[in-house]
């Protein structure tokens, strides 16, 4: 069945926890990001690879596996080309 066909991702929130979600195969890591930032603890994050691989947003998750954590994304810093403020995607 088609419900079958998801990816798994888990993503890292600030203090370490663990969030485990299932989504459509080709899901962009942007539409992650919002759809999670309401439980994440910050107003203003990125993601990136537990390997500190910045993400694009617009990148496609095509297997299951992916692993990523959230960083902080001020106003201040260059590091970031997108983020989640206030539960909307910004990007630069």
């Amino acid at each position: 069945p088609w419900c079958f066909q998801g990816v798994d991702v888990c993503i890292r929130d600030f203090s370490r926890r663990s969030i485990r979600i299932r989504e459509k195969r080709r899901v962009k890591v942007g539409h992650i990001a919002t759809g999670i930032s309401d439980q994440i603890s910050e107003r203003v994050f990125t993601l990136e690879t537990l390997q500190g691989r910045q993400t694009a947003h617009n990148e496609e998750v095509l297997e299951s596996g992916l692993e990523l954590r959230c960083v902080p994304a001020p106003d201040f810093s260059s590091a970031w080309r997108w983020r989640i403020r206030d539960r909307v995607l910004e990007t630069r």
